[in-house]
């Protein structure tokens, strides 16, 4: 029997910081999941943990992240293939040593952006400045790569970050990058990067001796849609942002305790 490979997103999906878990969840049915430098861990709750301990067990379970690789080796979970960071940007061994075939394509193709990138960084903070936006923001940079650039607000909310991407659209033709706000994150990727290509290429690597291998794939955003488009079955957690716009912006039902 072919073995299933399961491709799968970590944030919002198989975990959450605590301000996210059920709020009547007790400390003792919550499991760490990813340590934070903050302090603000993230947990499984007991639901979450059946599913992550079934997909091991069943499939070849591969992360697909928007983490860094830093923040990747933070994650507690034991998986035991390959992993997709950096939204793509590196693809992991299951020792955690990165794939030098892709890092080759990947600084190829994405140092043609870095210039657009450092210029989007700098006009989105002056454009928070001037909306008076309390916000810190960064480039995800990998060995020498830069990848793509993060914007969060200061007060955890988010709800005004996209008055930062509107600000960005005036200035810059985004044709082909993805603009990405979830909750208090706002991603600006390149047309160079993305998970399902990465999805892809280890897909196809994987299947070359086993073509009849299925594919699952998990995610919660709508950003994670063309990587789980890319799987022969695909699901999402019932109160996710994709669930809410499959459901037509209904609000979300189902339990995930």
């Amino acid at each position: 029997m072919s073995r299933p490979i399961v491709f799968v997103d970590l944030d919002d999906t198989l975990f959450q910081t605590r301000a996210k878990c059920p709020p009547d969840a007790p400390e003792d049915a919550l499991t760490l999941a990813a340590r934070a430098t903050n302090g603000a861990h993230s947990l499984m709750t007991r639901r979450q943990k059946a599913f992550v301990d079934w997909l091991i067990a069943t499939g070849e379970t591969i992360p697909v992240t928007a983490r860094s690789r830093e923040a990747y080796s933070r994650v507690a979970i034991p998986f035991a293939s390959f992993a997709i960071v950096s939204n793509g940007a590196v693809i992991l061994d299951a020792a955690g040593v990165p794939d030098t075939g892709w890092a080759e394509v990947m600084a190829r193709d994405l140092g043609a952006h870095e210039e657009t990138l450092a210029a989007l960084l700098a006009q989105g903070r002056a454009a928070a400045e001037t909306a008076g936006i309390d916000a810190r923001s960064w480039i995800v940079a990998e060995e020498t790569v830069s990848t793509y650039a993060v914007f969060k607000q200061n007060d955890g909310d988010g709800t005004r970050l996209p008055e930062i991407a509107d600000a960005l659209a005036t200035t810059f033709d985004l044709a082909g990058w993805t603009v990405h706000h979830n909750g208090n994150n706002l991603g600006l990727l390149p047309p160079a990067l993305s998970k399902r290509r990465a999805v892809a290429h280890l897909l196809e690597r994987l299947r070359a001796d086993a073509p009849d291998r299925p594919s699952l794939g998990f995610g919660d955003s709508l950003t994670d849609l063309p990587f789980l488009a890319a799987c022969d079955f695909w699901g999402v957690p019932a109160r996710s942002q994709l669930a809410r716009a499959l459901d037509g912006g209904s609000p979300p039902h189902g339990g995930g305790s």
